[in-house]
């Protein structure tokens, strides 16, 4: 994939291309500012096949924004109804400078400099943001197993770990579970396990707003596969209550979560262990793309509505999960194939892969895949 970067100005705009590895920045074409400007970026876009546009966001030098990076803002809110890629904006202070002395030393005209000025400054900021995204890209820890079973007894083996070191250092151990065929095996396999039952506090990444006996309830199904068969007591089962008014569950789940951890007002949970799984279309836990939880970052549980689900939902915010000592996820089957190979190249895009608003806790995640799943692996560098 190659990364179209723009540098906006007045009178003239500079435009710069990555190679396909995301590797090296290069000054493409200057184009006058007006009317068409977009329209010929389009065209740029298609031809280069750039799958990933950056604008240069003009902050002053405090880090303040005044009416040029309010244009940038602008014009990228301009150039999504355009174009049909990703577009995010980076901090291009430095860029003409640098630019201006890269070309000091040419035997070019004022004028001809002033042209190619704006194209090497696009590069420059360009440069920088390959370089940046390389150094916050780093790789979960991944697992690649056999199959589908070996991945859920691989995990297990990971979540008792989890919990048994929790206790041992705290006495207590608070963890949360997902829904889905994966976590299904996990939790037939959990049962045979020897845990401290009595110690351990269960509670959901997320939920969808339905009755706890509904075949949809991943509350249900845990109840069911796991729960109902091991000497947890109940009050140290906390469900999301899916079948109060969305906004209602939310509000009682993040008051239980503060209640039973005891936290202070503003405090996030310190959960043990969280298990999570990961959509196709690169979703976990219910951060969906295109809905407002994935920006979240003042409640613990939030209510998500989205049009592309068939139930409404509630989650565990991003600061919430990211707050967690261990995060585990069990990716299985041939369906994960394209979004594994995807998420794992830079840049981090959370609003279209919401996994990604993960990222800053990567060091602490654990990925069990299977085979089935890993098959495009192979690719990403």
């Amino acid at each position: 994939m190659r990364y179209l970067a723009i540098d906006l100005g007045q009178k003239r705009v500079g435009l710069a291309i990555s190679d396909a590895g995301q590797s090296m920045a290069f000054p493409l074409v200057v184009l006058e500012a007006g009317p068409g400007l977009i329209s010929r970026i389009a065209e740029i876009v298609r031809s280069e096949k750039a799958g990933f546009i950056v604008i240069g966001l003009p902050l002053n030098m405090d880090g303040s924004e005044g009416p040029r990076a309010k244009a940038s803002r602008e014009f990228a809110v301009q150039l999504t109804k355009a174009v049909s890629v990703p577009i995010t904006l980076f901090d291009e202070r430095l860029s003409s400078a640098e630019a201006d002395w890269k070309l000091a030393g040419s035997d070019l005209t004022r004028d001809d400099r002033k042209k190619r000025q704006d194209a090497i400054a696009a590069a420059v900021f360009l440069q920088a943001f390959l370089e940046q995204q390389k150094d916050i890209m780093n790789k979960p820890r991944i697992m690649i197993l056999q199959s589908a079973m070996e991945t859920a007894q691989k995990a297990v083996m990971h979540f008792c770990e989890r919990v048994q070191d929790a206790i041992e250092k705290r006495g207590v151990c608070y963890c949360a579970l997902s829904g889905g065929s994966s976590p299904k095996m996990f939790f037939e396999l959990l049962v045979r396990e020897t845990l401290d039952w009595q110690r351990i506090h269960f509670f959901w990444a997320d939920e969808r707003c339905v009755e706890p006996d509904h075949p949809d309830s991943n509350y249900s199904m845990a109840q069911i596969s796991l729960l109902s068969q091991v000497p947890v007591p109940s009050s140290q089962v906390h469900r999301i209550w899916g079948e109060l008014p969305p906004a209602e569950a939310a509000d009682q789940y993040q008051n239980t979560i503060r209640s039973v951890m005891k936290l202070q007002a503003g405090q996030w949970p310190f959960l043990d262990v969280v298990l999570l799984g990961l959509g196709a279309d690169g979703h976990t836990a219910s951060l969906l793309a295109g809905t407002d939880v994935v920006d979240n970052q003042y409640d613990i549980a939030a209510a998500v509505f989205s049009q592309t689900m068939p139930h409404t939902r509630v989650t565990l915010t991003a600061p919430a999960l990211t707050a967690a000592r261990s995060l585990l996820f069990i990716i299985t089957g041939s369906s994960k194939q394209e979004i594994l190979r995807e998420i794992l190249i830079p840049p981090l895009r959370p609003w279209q892969y919401p996994v990604h608003a993960l990222w800053s806790a990567v060091d602490k995640m654990t990925w069990f895949v299977d085979a089935q799943a890993a098959v495009l692996m192979h690719s990403v560098h």
